[in-house]
């Protein structure tokens, strides 16, 4: 989470009124601002950024997988990539596409969710047409067998996510850090429609324990 000193906006009223899509935030050292959704797609292997970008907290999640993910690591004949992402970016459409571009999801699964009929899915997903083009005769055999090999990572990821908790500790533990560096470390986040309990008859103002 990013965030704005309130007291510079000029016009705080947009903001109040929700026609910037923000959210209010807390820190113990600074006092009330204004927050943004930053993502951050970071490279594994030797914690690089490969890529930063802000949205407005009620962006779609599979707006932001196209953007950060297929956009920036998507390709039709390269490397074989593996991306880790947590639960917020469960979608359907967030497992299956990146199939065909070559990546290999791994988001947690929501608890609602059919995981056999999820993994059935995956598994009846059809190659790259665009593999069959004359432009790929030379390596479609190979093609074909590293779209196997994405099904069957992908099912696999799905089946033991959590035994990647020591990977996603790491990636806790760099936010973590970037966070106090910029001095986010005491943030707290206030969501309006989480703030205030409703009833179906009226709205309520009592505050949540």
């Amino acid at each position: 989470m990013a965030t704005v000193d309130l007291n510079r906006l000029r016009n705080g009223k947009k903001i109040k009124d929700g026609l910037f899509d923000a959210e209010f935030c807390f820190d113990s050292a600074r006092g009330v601002e204004v927050g943004y959704m930053v993502c951050t797609l970071l490279n594994l292997t030797n914690f690089s950024v490969v890529d930063v970008r802000i949205y407005p907290r009620n962006t779609k999640k599979k707006e932001i997988w196209e953007e950060m993910v297929i956009f920036n690591l998507g390709t039709e004949s390269g490397k074989i990539k593996v991306v880790i992402a947590d639960a917020s970016f469960f979608a359907y459409d967030n497992i299956l596409l990146p199939l065909n571009y070559r990546i290999i999801p791994v988001i947690k699964v929501k608890k609602n969710v059919d995981i056999e009929e999820l993994k059935r899915m995956v598994e009846r997903t059809l190659p790259n047409v665009r593999w069959f083009d004359s432009r790929y005769n030379r390596i479609l055999s190979t093609l074909l067998e590293d779209f196997e090999y994405i099904i069957k990572k992908t099912v696999e990821g799905i089946e033991r996510y959590e035994e990647f908790a020591e990977i996603r500790s790491r990636i806790e533990l760099f936010f973590k850090v970037a966070k106090a560096m910029f001095g986010l470390r005491d943030l707290h986040v206030y969501y309006q429609e989480e703030a205030f309990s409703r009833t179906p008859d009226k709205e309520s103002l009592t505050l949540p324990d």
